[in-house]
Protein backbone atom coordinates (compact mmCIF):
# COMPACT_ATOMS: atom_id res chain seq x y z
CA UNK A 1 0.00 0.00 0.00
CA UNK A 2 3.02 2.28 -0.27
CA UNK A 3 1.67 3.71 -3.54
CA UNK A 4 -1.52 4.81 -1.80
CA UNK A 5 0.50 6.24 1.08
CA UNK A 6 2.61 8.39 -1.23
CA UNK A 7 -0.47 9.74 -2.98
CA UNK A 8 -2.19 10.57 0.30
CA UNK A 9 0.90 12.45 1.51
CA UNK A 10 0.46 14.77 -1.48
CA UNK A 11 -2.95 15.73 -0.10
CA UNK A 12 -1.27 17.21 2.96
CA UNK A 13 -0.45 20.20 0.77
CA UNK A 14 0.59 23.14 2.90
CA UNK A 15 -0.43 21.41 6.09
CA UNK A 16 -3.68 23.25 6.67
CA UNK A 17 -6.23 21.74 9.02
CA UNK A 18 -8.47 20.79 6.10
CA UNK A 19 -5.61 19.10 4.21
CA UNK A 20 -4.57 17.11 7.26
CA UNK A 21 -8.16 16.13 8.07
CA UNK A 22 -8.81 15.04 4.48
CA UNK A 23 -5.59 13.04 4.24
CA UNK A 24 -6.08 11.19 7.51
CA UNK A 25 -9.76 10.55 6.72
CA UNK A 26 -8.79 8.82 3.49
CA UNK A 27 -5.96 7.00 5.25
CA UNK A 28 -8.27 5.84 8.06
CA UNK A 29 -10.65 4.19 5.63
CA UNK A 30 -7.99 2.74 3.34
CA UNK A 31 -5.65 1.71 6.13
CA UNK A 32 -8.37 0.01 8.11
CA UNK A 33 -9.01 -2.25 5.15
CA UNK A 34 -12.04 -4.13 3.89
CA UNK A 35 -12.31 -6.22 7.03
CA UNK A 36 -13.17 -3.14 9.08
CA UNK A 37 -15.49 -1.82 6.37
CA UNK A 38 -17.28 -5.16 6.30
CA UNK A 39 -17.84 -4.93 10.06
CA UNK A 40 -19.41 -1.50 9.59
CA UNK A 41 -21.74 -2.95 6.95
CA UNK A 42 -22.79 -5.85 9.16
CA UNK A 43 -23.27 -3.62 12.20
CA UNK A 44 -25.24 -1.20 9.99
CA UNK A 45 -27.82 -3.88 9.31
CA UNK A 46 -28.16 -4.34 13.05
CA UNK A 47 -30.38 -1.25 13.10
CA UNK A 48 -33.04 -3.25 11.25
CA UNK A 49 -33.86 -4.75 14.63
CA UNK A 50 -35.07 -1.38 15.83
CA UNK A 51 -37.18 -0.56 12.73
CA UNK A 52 -38.86 -3.97 12.64
CA UNK A 53 -38.86 -6.07 15.78
CA UNK A 54 -39.79 -9.18 13.78
CA UNK A 55 -36.43 -8.92 11.99
CA UNK A 56 -34.42 -9.42 15.18
CA UNK A 57 -33.86 -13.16 14.86
CA UNK A 58 -33.13 -12.94 11.13
CA UNK A 59 -30.63 -10.12 11.60
CA UNK A 60 -28.85 -12.12 14.30
CA UNK A 61 -28.70 -15.21 12.08
CA UNK A 62 -27.48 -13.10 9.18
CA UNK A 63 -24.72 -11.42 11.19
CA UNK A 64 -23.43 -14.73 12.50
CA UNK A 65 -23.58 -16.31 9.03
CA UNK A 66 -21.60 -13.46 7.48
CA UNK A 67 -19.08 -13.41 10.33
CA UNK A 68 -18.30 -17.08 9.68
CA UNK A 69 -18.04 -16.43 5.95
CA UNK A 70 -15.59 -13.57 6.52
CA UNK A 71 -13.54 -15.55 9.04
CA UNK A 72 -13.09 -18.70 7.00
CA UNK A 73 -12.71 -16.92 3.66
CA UNK A 74 -9.89 -14.83 5.15
CA UNK A 75 -8.23 -17.96 6.50
CA UNK A 76 -8.56 -19.89 3.21
CA UNK A 77 -7.50 -17.01 0.95
CA UNK A 78 -4.55 -16.30 3.25
CA UNK A 79 -2.67 -19.12 1.52
CA UNK A 80 -2.43 -16.89 -1.55
CA UNK A 81 -2.51 -13.35 -0.12
CA UNK A 82 1.07 -12.64 0.99
CA UNK A 83 2.91 -14.83 -1.52
CA UNK A 84 0.93 -13.40 -4.44
CA UNK A 85 1.44 -9.85 -3.16
CA UNK A 86 5.19 -10.50 -3.08
CA UNK A 87 5.03 -11.93 -6.59
CA UNK A 88 3.28 -8.79 -7.86
CA UNK A 89 5.77 -6.53 -6.04
CA UNK A 90 8.64 -8.35 -7.74
CA UNK A 91 6.99 -8.08 -11.17
CA UNK A 92 6.40 -4.35 -10.71
CA UNK A 93 10.03 -3.90 -9.67
CA UNK A 94 11.18 -5.76 -12.79
CA UNK A 95 8.72 -3.80 -15.01
CA UNK A 96 6.85 -6.99 -16.00
CA UNK A 97 3.43 -5.37 -15.71
CA UNK A 98 1.91 -7.61 -18.38
CA UNK A 99 2.29 -10.64 -16.09
CA UNK A 100 0.08 -9.25 -13.33
CA UNK A 101 -3.40 -9.91 -14.74
CA UNK A 102 -2.64 -13.37 -16.26
CA UNK A 103 -1.27 -14.56 -12.92
CA UNK A 104 -4.11 -12.87 -11.07
CA UNK A 105 -6.48 -14.94 -13.21
CA UNK A 106 -4.43 -18.02 -12.33
CA UNK A 107 -4.79 -17.39 -8.59
CA UNK A 108 -8.51 -16.65 -9.08
CA UNK A 109 -8.92 -19.98 -10.88
CA UNK A 110 -7.29 -21.86 -8.00
CA UNK A 111 -9.32 -20.00 -5.37
CA UNK A 112 -12.60 -20.61 -7.19
CA UNK A 113 -11.86 -24.34 -7.33
CA UNK A 114 -10.82 -24.57 -3.66
CA UNK A 115 -13.51 -22.33 -2.20
CA UNK A 116 -16.14 -23.81 -4.50
CA UNK A 117 -15.35 -27.37 -3.46
CA UNK A 118 -15.41 -26.40 0.21
CA UNK A 119 -18.44 -24.11 0.05
CA UNK A 120 -20.71 -26.12 -2.22
CA UNK A 121 -19.51 -29.37 -0.70
CA UNK A 122 -20.14 -28.47 2.94
CA UNK A 123 -23.21 -26.22 2.65
CA UNK A 124 -25.72 -29.06 1.97
CA UNK A 125 -24.22 -31.08 4.82
CA UNK A 126 -23.96 -28.33 7.44
CA UNK A 127 -27.23 -26.54 6.64
CA UNK A 128 -29.68 -29.33 5.86
CA UNK A 129 -32.46 -27.62 7.83
CA UNK A 130 -32.05 -24.17 6.26
CA UNK A 131 -33.14 -24.92 2.71
CA UNK A 132 -31.50 -24.89 -0.71
CA UNK A 133 -31.52 -21.09 -1.22
CA UNK A 134 -29.67 -20.42 2.04
CA UNK A 135 -27.12 -23.11 1.16
CA UNK A 136 -26.62 -21.64 -2.31
CA UNK A 137 -26.14 -18.10 -0.98
CA UNK A 138 -23.70 -19.19 1.72
CA UNK A 139 -21.57 -21.18 -0.72
CA UNK A 140 -21.64 -18.47 -3.40
CA UNK A 141 -20.82 -15.70 -0.93
CA UNK A 142 -17.92 -17.76 0.40
CA UNK A 143 -16.42 -17.97 -3.08
CA UNK A 144 -16.98 -14.26 -3.74
CA UNK A 145 -15.35 -13.21 -0.44
CA UNK A 146 -12.23 -15.26 -1.18
CA UNK A 147 -11.87 -13.44 -4.48
CA UNK A 148 -12.48 -10.05 -2.86
CA UNK A 149 -9.64 -10.48 -0.35
CA UNK A 150 -7.29 -11.42 -3.20
CA UNK A 151 -8.35 -8.46 -5.36
CA UNK A 152 -8.00 -6.13 -2.38
CA UNK A 153 -4.31 -6.97 -2.04
CA UNK A 154 -3.68 -6.09 -5.68
CA UNK A 155 -5.98 -3.08 -5.69
CA UNK A 156 -4.26 -1.57 -2.65
CA UNK A 157 -1.09 -1.20 -4.71
CA UNK A 158 -2.76 1.30 -7.02
CA UNK A 159 -2.37 5.00 -6.41
CA UNK A 160 -6.00 5.76 -7.26
CA UNK A 161 -7.35 5.75 -3.70
CA UNK A 162 -10.62 7.36 -4.81
CA UNK A 163 -11.43 4.37 -7.02
CA UNK A 164 -10.74 2.03 -4.11
CA UNK A 165 -13.03 3.99 -1.80
CA UNK A 166 -15.76 4.18 -4.43
CA UNK A 167 -15.98 0.44 -5.11
CA UNK A 168 -16.03 -0.42 -1.40
CA UNK A 169 -18.61 2.23 -0.60
CA UNK A 170 -20.76 1.04 -3.50
CA UNK A 171 -20.51 -2.63 -2.57
CA UNK A 172 -21.31 -2.29 1.11
CA UNK A 173 -23.79 0.51 0.57
CA UNK A 174 -25.77 -1.77 -1.73
CA UNK A 175 -25.45 -4.59 0.79
CA UNK A 176 -27.19 -2.49 3.45
CA UNK A 177 -29.81 -0.99 1.10
CA UNK A 178 -30.80 -4.24 -0.61
CA UNK A 179 -30.81 -6.02 2.75
CA UNK A 180 -33.24 -3.39 4.04
CA UNK A 181 -35.50 -3.73 0.98
CA UNK A 182 -35.54 -7.53 1.22
CA UNK A 183 -35.86 -7.78 5.00
CA UNK A 184 -39.38 -9.18 4.70
CA UNK A 185 -37.88 -12.31 3.13
CA UNK A 186 -35.99 -13.07 6.33
CA UNK A 187 -32.42 -14.28 6.34
CA UNK A 188 -32.61 -15.27 2.66
CA UNK A 189 -33.41 -11.66 1.78
CA UNK A 190 -30.53 -10.30 3.87
CA UNK A 191 -28.10 -12.83 2.39
CA UNK A 192 -29.30 -11.95 -1.12
CA UNK A 193 -28.48 -8.30 -0.43
CA UNK A 194 -25.07 -9.28 0.87
CA UNK A 195 -24.30 -11.46 -2.14
CA UNK A 196 -25.39 -8.82 -4.67
CA UNK A 197 -23.41 -6.11 -2.90
CA UNK A 198 -20.28 -8.29 -2.74
CA UNK A 199 -20.64 -9.35 -6.36
CA UNK A 200 -20.85 -5.72 -7.50
CA UNK A 201 -17.90 -4.87 -5.24
CA UNK A 202 -15.81 -7.64 -6.82
CA UNK A 203 -16.91 -6.66 -10.32
CA UNK A 204 -15.85 -3.05 -9.72
CA UNK A 205 -12.49 -4.16 -8.33
CA UNK A 206 -11.79 -6.48 -11.27
CA UNK A 207 -12.71 -3.79 -13.83
CA UNK A 208 -10.36 -1.37 -12.08
CA UNK A 209 -7.54 -3.92 -12.06
CA UNK A 210 -7.97 -4.75 -15.73
CA UNK A 211 -7.92 -1.05 -16.56
CA UNK A 212 -4.64 -0.35 -14.74
CA UNK A 213 -2.84 -3.60 -15.65
CA UNK A 214 -3.70 -4.42 -19.28
CA UNK A 215 -2.34 -7.65 -20.78
CA UNK A 216 -2.81 -9.66 -23.96
CA UNK A 217 -2.58 -12.98 -22.09
CA UNK A 218 -5.45 -14.63 -20.28
CA UNK A 219 -3.98 -16.92 -17.61
CA UNK A 220 -0.59 -17.92 -16.26
CA UNK A 221 0.71 -19.83 -13.25
CA UNK A 222 4.13 -18.23 -13.18
CA UNK A 223 3.58 -17.29 -9.51
CA UNK A 224 3.87 -21.00 -8.68
CA UNK A 225 7.37 -21.24 -10.17
CA UNK A 226 9.92 -22.61 -7.73
CA UNK A 227 12.08 -19.48 -7.79
CA UNK A 228 9.11 -17.09 -7.54
CA UNK A 229 6.95 -18.48 -4.77
CA UNK A 230 7.86 -17.95 -1.11
CA UNK A 231 6.40 -20.70 1.05
CA UNK A 232 7.35 -18.76 4.17
CA UNK A 233 4.90 -16.01 3.15
CA UNK A 234 2.15 -18.61 2.72
CA UNK A 235 2.57 -19.66 6.35
CA UNK A 236 2.95 -16.09 7.59
CA UNK A 237 -0.33 -15.04 6.01
CA UNK A 238 -2.12 -18.17 7.24
CA UNK A 239 -0.85 -17.83 10.81
CA UNK A 240 -1.65 -14.12 10.93
CA UNK A 241 -5.27 -14.57 9.84
CA UNK A 242 -5.74 -17.66 12.02
CA UNK A 243 -4.23 -15.80 14.96
CA UNK A 244 -6.79 -13.01 14.58
CA UNK A 245 -9.71 -15.46 14.63
CA UNK A 246 -8.54 -18.26 16.93
CA UNK A 247 -9.79 -16.65 20.16
CA UNK A 248 -13.20 -16.02 18.57
CA UNK A 249 -13.40 -19.63 17.40
CA UNK A 250 -12.63 -20.86 20.91
CA UNK A 251 -15.39 -18.73 22.40
CA UNK A 252 -17.83 -19.79 19.64
CA UNK A 253 -17.38 -23.50 20.14
CA UNK A 254 -16.90 -23.64 23.91
CA UNK A 255 -20.35 -24.63 25.25
CA UNK A 256 -20.35 -22.38 28.31
CA UNK A 257 -19.54 -19.20 26.37
CA UNK A 258 -21.71 -19.61 23.26
CA UNK A 259 -25.12 -20.54 21.94
CA UNK A 260 -26.43 -22.08 18.74
CA UNK A 261 -27.67 -19.49 16.23
CA UNK A 262 -28.34 -21.25 12.93
CA UNK A 263 -27.40 -24.78 11.92
CA UNK A 264 -23.97 -25.62 13.35
CA UNK A 265 -23.01 -21.93 13.64
CA UNK A 266 -22.59 -20.65 17.17
CA UNK A 267 -21.87 -17.22 18.61
CA UNK A 268 -20.74 -15.78 21.91
CA UNK A 269 -23.04 -12.98 23.04
CA UNK A 270 -20.65 -11.91 25.78
CA UNK A 271 -17.51 -11.83 23.60
CA UNK A 272 -18.46 -11.00 20.00
CA UNK A 273 -19.82 -7.46 20.11
CA UNK A 274 -17.07 -5.95 22.36
CA UNK A 275 -14.25 -7.46 20.27
CA UNK A 276 -15.77 -6.35 16.96
CA UNK A 277 -16.31 -2.82 18.29
CA UNK A 278 -12.71 -2.88 19.50
CA UNK A 279 -11.55 -3.58 15.95
CA UNK A 280 -13.24 -0.37 14.82
CA UNK A 281 -11.07 1.46 17.35
CA UNK A 282 -7.89 0.66 15.39
CA UNK A 283 -8.90 2.94 12.50
CA UNK A 284 -6.77 5.90 13.78
CA UNK A 285 -3.79 3.60 14.27
CA UNK A 286 -4.17 2.19 10.76
CA UNK A 287 -4.16 5.73 9.34
CA UNK A 288 -0.84 6.40 11.07
CA UNK A 289 0.37 2.98 9.88
CA UNK A 290 -0.41 3.92 6.29
CA UNK A 291 1.53 7.19 6.48
CA UNK A 292 4.44 6.07 8.62
CA UNK A 293 5.01 2.44 7.67
CA UNK A 294 3.71 2.41 4.08
CA UNK A 295 5.13 5.79 3.04
CA UNK A 296 7.85 7.22 5.29
CA UNK A 297 9.55 3.93 6.11
CA UNK A 298 9.22 2.65 2.55
CA UNK A 299 10.92 5.80 1.30
CA UNK A 300 13.91 5.32 3.62
CA UNK A 301 14.03 1.60 2.89
CA UNK A 302 14.18 2.32 -0.84
CA UNK A 303 17.01 4.82 -0.34
CA UNK A 304 19.02 2.32 1.68
CA UNK A 305 18.77 -0.51 -0.83
CA UNK A 306 19.29 1.85 -3.76
CA UNK A 307 22.58 2.89 -2.13
CA UNK A 308 23.50 -0.77 -1.80
CA UNK A 309 22.67 -1.59 -5.42
CA UNK A 310 24.38 1.51 -6.82
CA UNK A 311 27.65 0.87 -4.97
CA UNK A 312 27.54 3.77 -2.53
CA UNK A 313 30.15 4.10 0.23
CA UNK A 314 29.77 2.08 3.41
CA UNK A 315 29.67 5.30 5.43
CA UNK A 316 26.63 6.58 3.50
CA UNK A 317 24.94 3.18 3.67
CA UNK A 318 25.34 3.10 7.47
CA UNK A 319 23.93 6.63 7.72
CA UNK A 320 20.92 5.60 5.65
CA UNK A 321 20.43 2.62 7.96
CA UNK A 322 20.32 4.94 10.96
CA UNK A 323 17.72 7.11 9.21
CA UNK A 324 15.66 4.03 8.40
CA UNK A 325 15.81 2.91 12.04
CA UNK A 326 14.71 6.36 13.23
CA UNK A 327 11.73 6.38 10.85
CA UNK A 328 10.72 2.84 11.88
CA UNK A 329 11.01 3.68 15.58
CA UNK A 330 9.08 6.93 15.15
CA UNK A 331 6.35 5.15 13.19
CA UNK A 332 5.83 2.53 15.89
CA UNK A 333 5.89 5.20 18.62
CA UNK A 334 3.27 7.23 16.74
CA UNK A 335 1.02 4.18 16.44
CA UNK A 336 1.38 3.51 20.17
CA UNK A 337 0.64 7.15 20.99
CA UNK A 338 -2.49 7.44 18.85
CA UNK A 339 -3.85 4.08 20.02
CA UNK A 340 -3.03 5.05 23.60
CA UNK A 341 -5.26 8.06 23.13
CA UNK A 342 -7.99 5.83 21.67
CA UNK A 343 -7.74 3.47 24.65
CA UNK A 344 -8.10 6.44 26.99
CA UNK A 345 -11.15 7.78 25.14
CA UNK A 346 -12.81 4.35 25.10
CA UNK A 347 -12.14 4.03 28.82
CA UNK A 348 -13.83 7.41 29.43
CA UNK A 349 -16.70 7.20 26.93
CA UNK A 350 -17.06 3.44 26.37
CA UNK A 351 -20.22 3.18 28.44
CA UNK A 352 -21.87 6.03 26.56
CA UNK A 353 -20.89 4.53 23.20
CA UNK A 354 -22.48 1.22 24.16
CA UNK A 355 -25.63 2.97 25.35
CA UNK A 356 -25.84 4.89 22.07
CA UNK A 357 -25.62 1.57 20.20
CA UNK A 358 -28.29 0.06 22.47
CA UNK A 359 -25.78 -2.41 23.87
CA UNK A 360 -25.68 -3.24 27.56
CA UNK A 361 -23.16 -1.23 29.57
CA UNK A 362 -22.11 -4.50 31.20
CA UNK A 363 -19.87 -5.03 28.16
CA UNK A 364 -17.77 -1.95 28.87
CA UNK A 365 -15.16 -3.83 30.93
CA UNK A 366 -14.53 -6.36 28.16
CA UNK A 367 -14.52 -3.56 25.57
CA UNK A 368 -11.75 -1.77 27.48
CA UNK A 369 -9.64 -4.93 27.50
CA UNK A 370 -10.29 -5.73 23.83
CA UNK A 371 -9.32 -2.23 22.68
CA UNK A 372 -5.91 -2.74 24.28
CA UNK A 373 -5.58 -6.02 22.37
CA UNK A 374 -6.60 -4.66 18.98
CA UNK A 375 -4.29 -1.67 19.47
CA UNK A 376 -1.38 -4.03 20.04
CA UNK A 377 -2.41 -5.87 16.88
CA UNK A 378 -1.63 -2.70 14.90
CA UNK A 379 1.83 -2.64 16.49
CA UNK A 380 2.36 -6.26 15.46
CA UNK A 381 1.29 -5.38 11.93
CA UNK A 382 3.88 -2.57 11.87
CA UNK A 383 6.62 -4.93 13.08
CA UNK A 384 5.70 -7.52 10.46
CA UNK A 385 5.60 -4.86 7.78
CA UNK A 386 9.18 -3.79 8.58
CA UNK A 387 10.33 -7.42 8.61
CA UNK A 388 8.76 -7.91 5.18
CA UNK A 389 10.69 -4.98 3.75
CA UNK A 390 13.89 -6.30 5.32
CA UNK A 391 13.02 -9.71 3.81
CA UNK A 392 13.12 -11.45 7.20
CA UNK A 393 10.51 -13.97 6.14
CA UNK A 394 11.48 -16.75 8.57
CA UNK A 395 11.17 -14.37 11.49
CA UNK A 396 7.71 -13.37 10.26
CA UNK A 397 6.64 -17.01 10.23
CA UNK A 398 7.92 -17.54 13.77
CA UNK A 399 6.20 -14.40 15.10
CA UNK A 400 2.82 -15.14 13.52
CA UNK A 401 3.05 -18.80 14.53
CA UNK A 402 3.83 -17.71 18.08
CA UNK A 403 0.81 -15.39 18.00
CA UNK A 404 -1.50 -18.27 17.02
CA UNK A 405 -0.16 -20.61 19.68
CA UNK A 406 -0.18 -18.07 22.49
CA UNK A 407 -3.64 -16.75 21.59
CA UNK A 408 -5.06 -20.28 21.63
CA UNK A 409 -3.38 -21.30 24.89
CA UNK A 410 -4.12 -18.13 26.86
CA UNK A 411 -7.71 -17.92 25.58
CA UNK A 412 -8.35 -21.46 26.81
CA UNK A 413 -6.78 -20.58 30.15
CA UNK A 414 -8.91 -17.44 30.57
CA UNK A 415 -12.09 -19.37 29.78
CA UNK A 416 -11.24 -21.79 32.58
CA UNK A 417 -10.50 -18.89 34.96
CA UNK A 418 -13.89 -17.29 34.42
CA UNK A 419 -15.70 -14.27 33.00
CA UNK A 420 -13.50 -11.71 34.74
CA UNK A 421 -10.50 -12.87 32.67
CA UNK A 422 -12.18 -12.91 29.24
CA UNK A 423 -10.17 -10.98 26.65
CA UNK A 424 -6.91 -11.18 28.56
CA UNK A 425 -5.75 -14.18 26.51
CA UNK A 426 -5.83 -12.10 23.32
CA UNK A 427 -4.03 -9.20 25.03
CA UNK A 428 -1.29 -11.27 26.70
CA UNK A 429 -0.61 -13.21 23.50
CA UNK A 430 -0.09 -9.98 21.56
CA UNK A 431 1.98 -8.41 24.33
CA UNK A 432 4.45 -11.32 24.36
CA UNK A 433 4.53 -11.50 20.56
CA UNK A 434 5.21 -7.76 20.24
CA UNK A 435 8.02 -7.85 22.81
CA UNK A 436 9.72 -10.71 20.97
CA UNK A 437 9.02 -8.96 17.65
CA UNK A 438 10.70 -5.79 18.90
CA UNK A 439 13.77 -7.80 19.93
CA UNK A 440 13.86 -9.49 16.51
CA UNK A 441 13.53 -6.11 14.82
CA UNK A 442 16.34 -4.64 16.90
CA UNK A 443 18.62 -7.55 16.00
CA UNK A 444 17.71 -7.28 12.31
CA UNK A 445 18.61 -3.59 12.19
CA UNK A 446 21.84 -4.00 14.14
CA UNK A 447 23.10 -6.62 11.66
CA UNK A 448 21.56 -5.12 8.54
CA UNK A 449 24.77 -4.43 6.57
CA UNK A 450 26.08 -7.92 7.27
CA UNK A 451 22.77 -9.52 6.34
CA UNK A 452 22.47 -7.37 3.22
CA UNK A 453 25.90 -8.17 1.79
CA UNK A 454 26.68 -11.62 3.19
CA UNK A 455 23.46 -13.61 2.96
Amino acid sequence: MAGVGFELKKLLGKGSFFDIFRSYSYASILGAGPWIISILGIVGLDFLKYTDISSTIFVRQFQVSITYLIAFSLILSSFTQHCYTRYIADRLFEKEHDRIIPNYNGVVFILIILSGLIGFGLAPILFKQQGFYYQLLMASSFVILNLIWLATNLLSGLRNYKAILFVFALGYGLTVLIGYWLKNFGIDGLLTGFFIGQFILLFGMVITLYYYYPSNRLMEFDFLSKNRIYISLVFTSFFYNLGIWIDKLVFWFYPNTSESIIGPLRASIMYDMPIFLAYLAIIPGMAVFLFRMEADFVEQDAKYYHAVRSGDTLKNIIQLRYKMIDVARQGIYDIIRIQGLVIFLVYIFGGKILSWLNISRHYVYLLNIDVIGTSMLVVLLAILNILFYLDRRKMSVLLTGLFVGLNLIFTLITIKLGVFYFGYGFVVALLITNIIGALVLNNSFSNLEYQTFMR
